[in-house]
This record gives structure tokens, sequence and C-alpha cells, in this order.
């Protein structure tokens, strides 16, 4: 009861995709120079009379209200809604939420841990992430009569899912980019006939896919940003993925701009006389920590492992930690707590080695501890460096332990990730 213009209901996936399902964010809106419902939510808000932070449900209804601009499949416009919508069509059809539809279905198989929804504010940023920085400010898309600084909390990034509200690390955007770039080097998720599809150019705009850029020479990219963000993903036609994330942007420069367009180029360029490393971590973490009271000041903590072939187990003491394993660096452990290598307050390596199972000595009664446990790959292919799989859940218990542990877990380090939004 919210649409009064019915050619909405003509609106197909497709159109969709292609950004020509007929709404035109640069028409101006009331009070506004354009029409972008993601980037006014109060107004949102306070012309459907709903609670503050808008949601992205509540964005649609604004659009649907509103109706179109243009009869749909006539003319390319970018329309963040339109991926929103498209965001409610996965969960309609998968019968689950948006973000669960991709762990289980996509990242999951892929071994991508390292991608997730982010949240607005910087108290909430998860672990890993980078700040963002921004001279802008805005009203805090909670109504609550503040200026705040516009990365963190002028637009509400939850409500952005489907078209702009990702988090990732570079490492895992690359993997998941590869799983459907249309080459045999590494397994596509997705059909090549879907391939084609994806990267075939619209029949309003032939310059842009399903979601990609494109061109004659068959190179797929897009950029992002929001403020305080900028970012580039690219597939070229001769086999280089990437993907650049950044943590501030310039907002009024086009020769930023500019500059971001041609660094792929130069990048891949400079690349092409390396010589191969895989610095891809394992595919699958370690998994189901289980955690058994052995005597007054020990446990026994077991594991099934991954695909590494080692791995190492951080124990924090009270705080989740605050620093990561870096690639290429090797770390000493102790299984008497406090010994091995330190990695923050109270944070030490306790493991390194490729079994499924060790004690771990010298912990204090009724106290909590966080258990980080990683693999890594250190082999030919990584020019014997270690590479961490760093991205998953931790474990906590607290000592003296009453009963065995069991953690149903899909990874064994920390819930949270890396880096910058990716946003069309």
């Amino acid at each position: 009861n919210s649409i009064s213009d019915k050619r909405i209901y003509n609106i197909t996936v497709q159109q969709l995709l292609e950004h020509t399902a007929g709404w035109d964010r640069t028409a101006p809106s009331t009070g506004f120079a354009h029409s972008d419902s993601p980037f006014f939510p109060l107004y949102v808000t306070s012309i459907l009379g709903e609670a503050n932070p808008v949601g992205d449900s509540t964005l649609v209804k604004f659009s649907l209200r509103n109706g179109l601009n243009n009869i749909p499949g006539t003319r390319f416009v970018y329309s963040n809604v339109g991926y929103l919508i498209l965001g409610k069509v996965i969960e309609k059809v998968s019968g689950m939420k948006y973000e669960r539809f991709f762990e289980k279905e996509i990242f999951k198989p892929l071994g991508i841990s390292d991608i997730h929804l982010g949240n607005n504010m910087f108290d909430h940023k998860l672990e890993r992430e980078s700040e963002y920085f921004s001279t802008v400010t805005s009203p805090s898309c909670y109504g609550n009569n503040k200026m705040v600084p516009e990365q963190y909390g002028g637009f509400n990034l939850e409500a952005m899912n489907a078209h702009g509200g990702w988090v990732a690390s570079a490492p895992d955007l690359v993997r998941l980019l590869l799983a459907a770039d249309g080459f045999t080097t590494f397994p596509d998720i997705i059909t090549p006939s879907a391939f084609e599809l994806m990267k075939q150019g619209g029949k309003i705009n032939p310059k842009y896919a399903k979601g990609w850029f494109v061109n004659r020479k068959n190179n797929i990219w897009h950029s992002g940003s929001l403020s305080g963000t900028a970012s580039f993903i690219s597939r070229t036609h001769d086999g280089f993925t990437t993907a650049f994330l950044f943590n501030s942007r310039s907002d009024n420069s086009t020769d930023f701009w500019n500059a971001l367009e041609r660094l792929n180029t130069e990048c891949t360029n400079a690349l092409r006389s390396v010589s191969g490393v895989n610095l891809f971590a394992p595919e699958r973490n370690m998994s189901d920590l289980n955690v058994t009271r052995l005597g007054a000041y020990s446990v026994n903590i077991s594991w099934l492992n991954g695909t590494g072939n080692g791995r190492i187990i951080i124990a924090s003491e009270d705080s989740a930690l605050t620093s990561f394993p870096q690639d290429g660096t090797k770390y000493s452990a102790n299984a008497i707590y406090g010994a091995g290598t330190k990695f923050s307050r109270n944070a030490f390596v306790v493991y390194n080695g490729s079994g499924n199972n060790f004690i771990l000595k010298g912990i204090g009664a009724e106290k909590k501890y966080f258990i980080y446990g990683m693999e890594y790959n250190h082999n030919p292919e990584t020019s014997y460096k270690e590479v961490y799989k760093v991205g998953g859940r931790g474990q906590t218990f607290t000592f003296p332990v009453r009963s065995t542990h069991k953690h149903a877990s899909s990874g064994a380090l920390s819930h949270h990730k890396t880096e910058k939004p990716i946003t069309p």
C-alpha cells in the first residue's frame, strides 16, 4: 500500500542489476539537491513517521512511495536503493537473512571469514577494522540533534547492507572476486554462462553490466566510496584481480579519483616481473575448540585442524586482542601462560605447531580467558613465509573449568574484521 506508481510492478531483477529500474538519484528532492535516500536518513524517517536510525526496509518503502522518475528499462541512473531491493529479493528467495545467506552459501565454501556487515560507530568498530578519516560533519542518523563525523553516524551504514554495508579485508575480497572472474586458475562458484551474463553490458548502457563496469578489452571493475573511504576492485582480461581499500578520500579533488582509476594499471604493470608467491591464507581455520580442566592451574585444549600446515593459539586474560599476527613473522610459543611471544596486554602465544591439542599451564583461578587460534601456510608456495588465517571467531572460558566446554565454531579467531566498506 506504499506503491502508487504502478510502473514499479514492471521492474525486473535485470533492470535493478543494470541500474535501469527507473529511479534517478540525481533528481532534486525536497530540501536536497539529490534523491539518494540513504544519505538523508532523518528526512526519510520524518516523512514516514518511523524510528531512527532509518532501517533498510524504510529506505525501500520511501522509494516505493515516491514512485519512479523514468519508465523501467529506458534510462541508466546509478541506484543504491535498487541494490538494496536486490538484497530483499535474496532474502525472499532464500528464506535467510541477507548476511546469513552470504556466510552460508558463498563465504564459508570459499574459505572467507573476513567479510561481514559493518557497524555505524567508532566505539563499535570491528577488531582489526581501520579508523576512517573525514572532515565532513552531519546530523546524527540517530536523531539526537548532534552533529557527528559523517563517517560515524551521519548515515546508517547498518541499513545499507546490499548497497554498501560490507566491511572486508583485501585478501578475502580478492578471494571472492577470483571465485567469479571467469578464469579457471581459481574455481568459480558460478557457471561460465552465468559469468558471461554478469559481464554483458546492458542495452541502455553497454559500459555497465550486472554490477560491473565493462569495456571492449574484457576488463571489469568497480569503484566505491563513502565519507572516510575509497575503494577500487578490478579483473583484467589478462588475469589480474585486485582490490584497493583506503580509509580516507578527497571529497572535492578530481585528481584523487583520476589517480585511483590509474592505480590499478600502474600496480599490475609493476607486478608483471614478480615471481608468483601465494599469499592467501588457508581456506579453512581450526574449529571446535574443547577446553578440559586437568589440574589446579592447567587445562587441555584440543581442536579440529583446518587446512593449513601449521597453527598458533594466542591466549589472552580479561581482554580481546588489540594486535594480530603479521604475515612473514614466526612467533615463539610457550605452553606456560605469559612465557611466549607477547601480542598485547595479557595476550601471549601459547601454542605453535602442527598438532591438534596441548596443555596450557600457569593460568589463574576465577579468571576469564580468550583463546584465538589461527591456521597458517608455510610452504614453497609462500616462499616458506607464514601466511596467517586472521578472521573467524574466538573462544572464551573461565577457570576453573567445571566441565568439558565444546564450542561449535566455524573458525577459532576473533569475530571481527578489517579495512573499509566496499560501496557502489
